[in-house]
């Protein structure tokens, strides 16, 4: 049920958690909750499994369509994490954390063997999620390379103007960028099998949450009405996840959300910083055209 905002007793009140601030007791609790569920292990299996499988499918299915355009990308993905989470709340109380790609990428606490997503960045990952393999077949692999955007690219486009295409167009090029970056299953249409997939995501969407809080246009600077390609989504529009503080039947907040804005964004432009992402960045939009031809042809991954 989408408007389910109180499953098995956990809060209406989402708290997602920066990684690298979560205890290592916190970080083995999600773990086992995205683990019970991708496996279908413990109270993962059966329908929670199940409808988890389903939403990957639909992932991959509409990989090609506007979840990666501008009319959709935002919300889409916020219901995405939403579904998602709502299955991990049915085997656990966790939310999904965000993975604070622009401060710190490679840290320790994120890339462990323990408590974290594997060491491993050269073919299969290693580590508790090991045990994961993807639809097509064998693991899940990584094969990183370049860098990511960095803080102050971020803040500047957090205190960017209420633009929804400049805004759209250059969070969408930093995400492009952290999922080629990684590599391997992250940077192809399967990438929502990477477990690291959500955290990325919950960041990218803690990042337009917080260009949201700036002012009201920018709150609502991409509401649309048009409906969500796909079955999956069961009617729901972008408007209904718009804002997360009333966001189908919960709300959602991020750890660190201040009462006034960062004050970032007035630092000099580094020209390395864009050379070490942009090239990640050109990667996942070639591999998105290919994925699109091959989809207008039929040949699209299933």
């Amino acid at each position: 049920n989408n408007n389910n905002n109180n499953r098995g007793g956990c809060s209406s009140t989402r708290v997602r958690q920066d990684w690298g601030s979560m205890s290592r007791n916190q970080r083995n609790r999600y773990i086992n909750a995205y683990l019970d569920m991708a496996l279908g292990r413990g109270r993962g299996a059966g329908r929670a499994n199940q409808r988890f499988r389903q939403l990957l499918q639909e992932h991959r299915s509409q990989f090609a369509t506007s979840i990666h355009g501008q009319r959709h990308f935002l919300h889409w993905h916020r219901w995405f994490l939403k579904e998602v989470e709502d299955i991990l709340q049915d085997v656990d109380c966790v939310t999904i954390p965000y993975w604070r790609w622009e401060t710190n990428p490679w840290s320790s606490q994120m890339w462990s063997n323990a408590a974290g997503f594997g060491s491993s960045f050269n073919g299969c990952i290693s580590g508790a999620m090991s045990a994961l393999s993807t639809s097509a077949g064998g693991c899940v692999t990584r094969a990183r390379q370049g860098g990511v955007p960095s803080n102050n690219e971020v803040g500047r486009l957090i205190n960017s103007g209420s633009s929804n295409a400049n805004f759209f167009a250059t969070l969408n090029l930093y995400h492009g960028s952290v999922h080629c970056a990684i590599g391997g299953t992250m940077c192809s249409p399967r990438s929502a099998e990477a477990p690291e997939f959500w955290l990325h995501h919950s960041n990218v969407d803690r990042i337009w949450a917080l260009w949201q809080r700036r002012s009201n246009a920018h709150l609502t600077a991409f509401q649309t009405t048009a409906s969500f390609p796909g079955s999956m989504s069961r009617g729901v529009r972008p408007n209904a996840v718009t804002n997360l503080d009333n966001h189908l039947g919960i709300s959602v907040t991020y750890s660190g959300f201040q009462t006034s804005m960062p004050s970032l964004g007035e630092a000099p432009d580094n020209g390395t910083e864009e050379e070490q992402w942009a090239n990640n960045a050109r990667l996942w939009e070639t591999m998105l055209r290919v994925t699109q031809q091959q989809s207008s042809q039929g040949l699209g991954p299933n």
